[in-house]
């Protein structure tokens, strides 16, 4: 991955992050004012919600209360009506008083039943049966003979055991209390529409009800309600009898939920029992949770519109500040358009241009001067071309007459001719890479001649895609002529170079080897030293100056490095790194 390619991510990072972190911290201080508001809201329901709870088990207690004090004071009339002294005369002397002793009797007890039937709204009849008397006495019929409608209704409980103080049948509710062994039989038919009428004033929402109900839920007295939640409040009052402190309870009944709630009615053994469904309780809350809603969707809008302004008034001049930056390479600088908004911003956008304008002029003066520097290089390399290997081309050009191999006279002479011509002319700094290879052969195929042939040189052709690059002249040779040199220069033996070039992906590399015996580790250490800082050497010369100029031209990624060859000698690597 190129430099500008990582600056430009890790400027976008930075750009990303720095947004990103302003939206963040906003949108965490907008959290805690959304979730104090969630948190009244929540409170507010389950206030609501316990306030209502605690009205509706006072309104039930009170009540219930209420229920029971009436039906406690209708029981101990009825009671102390079974103490009368007319009814216990005529329980026990029937038949032996006379007729108008017992008329009078009879008439008193209806007297007696009446003010108990005055007594409370909930009472719509009062009666009593002597089985001696064969009679029975009521409000409603008076002294009436047996059999009749009203006592047979009551007629068959006198044999049960136990008997039961209350019976519920047909829609009818009786109080009932036996005397003298059941001789004597007192009931009260209570009035069910003024008990449901009593209940109904328990379940003021839609969705509720009220029942009063026996321990088995076989006597029901309600105006109306749900028998499926009536079987399962059954199911769960078994369930949790024996709990004196249980008075209300939460029932879960086909997706809905709903507050139970219980009290006893001691004077009779029954038990009333509210539901309301919770949705009608926390009904008045919706509002608040639609005005949630509503803050919610303001809260949103608020954190986007100030996204929004943070984009604009910082993010985007802050985003073309950076990209400007990001533009910014070595070879490669220009002066941002200016801002067209009058902001801010605007000190620093001058600040950037001044700056710019300043480094334009720098690089542009850095550039010629090197560019100076790297010609007046290449005229020095021109100018070191080793006298003594022009007096051996010349010798060896007598020394082949003189034996009279003429033709190899001709080939040195015309490659002699090509070597000075290439390496003196003044003309274009660049030239071909196949061009400059062919060069580097003809200075070869000459030291060849002058090492009589002794050392042998195998080398690779140009690689086709590369052929046509330009590079910089004279690239090549110096590193051919340091293995001649400083490898077999004062060596008798015969001696290899090989040359291998590479060009993938617009990275040309060519590696020039041989099999010299004289390169010690210290002398690679400091041929290493001197081309990792090419800069710092006073006299650039061969192998260093190549390196320079490579460097100078393609990065400091291209350049020649040196190593220790597998045959043995050096190995020195150019590498150019086309952009």
């Amino acid at each position: 991955m190129t430099s500008r390619r990582k600056e430009q991510q890790e400027g976008c990072a930075i750009k990303f992050s720095v947004y990103i972190k302003v939206i963040v911290v906003f949108t965490v201080l907008i959290i805690p004012v959304y979730a104090v508001n969630l948190w009244m809201n929540a409170m507010g329901m389950n206030f609501v919600r316990q306030k209502d709870e605690e009205s509706s088990t006072y309104n039930l207690k009170f009540y219930a209360s209420q229920l029971n004090d009436q039906l406690f004071f209708i029981r101990n009339l009825q009671k102390q009506l079974l103490t009368d002294s007319d009814l216990q005369k005529l329980a026990f002397r029937s038949g032996l008083l006379e007729t108008y002793e017992e008329f009078r009797m009879a008439s008193g007890i209806s007297e007696r039943l009446a003010t108990i039937r005055n007594s409370s709204e909930y009472v719509v009849n009062a009666g009593i049966w002597v089985k001696s008397y064969n009679k029975s006495i009521s409000t409603n019929q008076g002294i009436a003979k047996l059999p009749n409608e009203e006592w047979s209704t009551l007629e068959g409980l006198v044999g049960l055991t136990p008997r039961p103080l209350i019976h519920y049948e047909n829609g009818r509710l009786f109080f009932l209390q036996f005397s003298n062994n059941a001789s004597i039989v007192s009931y009260l038919e209570l009035s069910i529409p003024k008990l449901q009428g009593t209940l109904n004033r328990l379940a003021p929402y839609p969705n509720s009800g009220v029942v009063l109900a026996d321990g088995r839920f076989e006597g029901i007295v309600s105006d109306g309600y749900d028998p499926k939640i009536i079987a399962a409040i059954r199911d769960q009052a078994k369930d949790r009898e024996g709990d004196p402190e249980t008075d209300s309870w939460v029932l879960r009944s086909g997706g809905d939920q709903y507050r139970i709630g219980l009290n006893p009615v001691p004077s009779m053994g029954w038990t009333i029992y509210t539901y309301v469904d919770e949705n009608e309780i926390t009904g008045t809350l919706k509002k608040y949770g639609v005005w949630f809603l509503v803050l919610s969707v303001v809260s949103g809008i608020v954190i986007l519109a100030f996204a929004f302004s943070v984009n604009r008034m910082i993010h985007r001049p802050l985003h073309k500040l950076i990209r400007a930056f990001n533009m910014m390479e070595p070879d490669h600088v220009r002066v941002p358009s200016r801002w067209k908004e009058e902001t801010e911003f605007d000190y620093l956008y001058r600040g950037f241009d001044n700056m710019v304008e300043r480094l334009n002029r720098s690089i542009r003066e850095n550039y010629e001067h090197q560019l100076a520097l790297q010609n007046s290089e290449l005229k020095q390399l021109q100018s070191q071309i080793n006298p003594h290997f022009l007096y051996n081309g010349f010798y060896n050009i007598y020394r082949l007459c003189k034996i009279g191999e003429y033709d190899r006279v001709a080939t040195l002479t015309q490659k002699l001719a090509s070597y000075y011509q290439a390496i003196t002319r003044s003309g274009k700094d660049e030239v071909p890479l196949d061009k400059e290879y062919r060069h580097a052969m003809n200075y070869c195929d000459i030291q060849a001649i002058r090492f009589s042939n002794r050392i042998r040189v195998s080398a690779s052709d140009v690689p086709e895609p590369c052929k046509s690059f330009m590079v910089p002249r004279l690239i090549i040779q110096p590193l051919i002529e340091n293995a001649f040199e400083h490898a077999f220069e004062n060596a008798a033996r015969p001696g290899r170079i090989r040359l291998t070039m590479t060009c993938e992906d617009r990275r040309f590399s060519l590696c020039v080897e041989d099999d010299g015996t004289g390169l010690s580790d210290e002398t690679l250490a400091g041929l290493q030293a001197k081309l990792s800082l090419p800069d710092a050497e006073a006299e650039k010369t061969g192998l260093i100056n190549v390196c320079r100029r490579l460097r100078l031209k393609y990065g400091e990624e291209s350049g020649v490095f040196v190593s220790r060859s597998e045959l043995g000698g050096l190995k020195a690597e150019l590498i150019i790194l086309w952009k």
